[in-house]
Order: structure tokens, then sequence, then C-alpha cells
């Protein structure tokens, strides 16, 4: 078993040398559906861990309309601790269809909403902020989502878009994921890693 992982250990730096750092970026990438997402995703300085990824379909015509990833220091499976923690927390997605503004905002009222119970309350300004920065997305577009102690930073295209200083409101957009009433619960039980 030690002498495969130095024989591994060994191929790699020498898949380094000879290619350069971007392929070991597009080797240790996870297909999911077709579209390769890293296995690791670096954040001011810190690089987190793939938990879990897959696609939210939509309809019956099951058309695929974004694929994601969940990025953690540690993996787990336990959605509560994920939610009620502290740490970075990141949600990275690549779209698969094109969106419009509208659509966009519908959908995002509706799962904010959803998984806004008492004694959570949705802060309007919050609110405001979030569906302001809505727009129209084509196949291809990025989206981060960074959750922390202090709120939410969102990146597209890997460009600082808005951070909205918000736990409460950074927690409810996380569980649009993996809360109560996911987007989709087969996307929530492949971003949790548990399938």
């Amino acid at each position: 078993m030690v002498k495969r992982l130095k024989t591994k250990a060994w191929l790699t730096m020498l898949v380094c040398l000879l290619t350069g750092p971007g392929f070991v970026s597009s080797a240790l990438a996870v297909d999911v559906d077709g579209l390769q997402l890293p296995d690791t995703y670096t954040f001011d300085g810190h690089t987190y861990a793939l938990n879990g990824a897959g696609t939210r379909y939509y309809s019956l015509f099951k058309i695929r309309v974004y694929s994601a990833g969940l990025y953690l220091r540690e993996r787990t499976h336990d959605a509560a601790a994920i939610l009620s923690s502290t740490e970075t927390r990141i949600v990275h997605l690549e779209m698969r269809v094109d969106s419009k503004r509208e659509d966009n905002q519908k959908a995002w009222t509706h799962y904010l909403r959803a998984n806004c119970e008492a004694p959570c309350v949705l802060n309007s300004n919050s609110l405001d902020q979030f569906m302001q920065i809505q727009t129209n997305l084509h196949t291809g577009d990025t989206e981060t989502y960074v959750f922390d102690a202090k709120g939410l930073s969102i990146l597209r295209n890997d460009k600082p878009v808005q951070t909205i200083a918000d736990p409460q409101f950074a927690r409810t957009v996380l569980s649009s994921w993996i809360g109560r009433v996911p987007s989709t619960e087969s996307l929530k039980v492949q971003l949790l890693g548990s399938k």
C-alpha cells in the first residue's frame, strides 16, 4: 500500500513538471453530468474540499439548469451542522442553460420564503440587495456563494458582485440548497455527499 502511494505521488510530481499546474487542476476535477467541477476550491488563501456535487433539473423534461458543488473545510453529511456552522462554506455553480432575471428572482423569492420559518424573518434590505443583483444568466456563467459568520459574498464569473452582512439571510440562502425546502431533494442529497 505504501509503495503504491509513493508511486502515485511520484507520478503526480512528474506530471506537474511535464505539464504545469493547470493539468493538476483538470486531473482533480469531478465529472457532474458531463461538466467538470474542481474537487477543491480556493478562496481567500484557504482551500476547501468538495463535499458533494450534483445537477439542478427542472420540469418533467429534466432540463439541466445548473451543476453545483458544496465546498467545506471538513466533509460532512449533516445539513444542520453545515447550516449552523460559522466556518466558511462555498456553493459554486455553473449554468447549463440560459436563465432570465425575472425567473431567477421568482425562484429565489419562493425558496427564501419557504426556508424562513419563525423565528426567522427575512430582512427587507438584505432581500432587496440580493434581488437587485439578479441578472440574465447564460450557459457557462458561474456563480459562487461564500457563506461565513458575517454573512454572504457572491461572485459571478469569479468577479465580486455583492456582500450582504446578514448571517440569518445567508443561512436562508444556503437552506435553498440543503435546508428544509431545497430547490430539489436529489440535489440536496448530492451536495451533502450522501449519494
